[in-house]
């Protein structure tokens, strides 16, 4: 779980709070979590809103990727392409059936 907030004590509050209000009202096991603090780092930047979005957009970039398995995520991406042509095939096999249903 990437968290955005300011690098100051409220800053880590909301972050904490965030973490437990995952935990304790969903339900999700701590062994599910790992919060990470982005974007934001000691003698860095104090405020979120003082950077720039496009700073935030790389910073936030960055942490992604340092968490995500990119092969893992490239293989479902070519999946969910594969689904959706056939899918795609389905919808028009379906209308062609619906149109040939409505004409005499």
């Amino acid at each position: 779980m990437l968290l955005l907030s300011d690098f100051d004590p409220d800053g880590d509050a909301i972050a904490n709070a965030n973490a437990l209000s995952l935990r304790d009202d969903l339900g999700i096991h701590e062994d599910q979590l790992l919060p990470v603090r982005a974007a934001l780092r000691v003698n860095y930047a104090v405020e979120l809103e003082a950077s720039a979005p496009e700073h935030l957009q790389t910073e936030l970039d960055r942490s992604i990727r340092s968490h995500l398995d990119t092969d893992a995520f490239n293989r479902e991406v070519e999946e969910e392409k594969a689904e959706a042509a056939k899918l795609q095939g389905l919808k028009g096999r379906v209308l062609e059936f619906i149109k040939q249903k409505r004409s005499p």
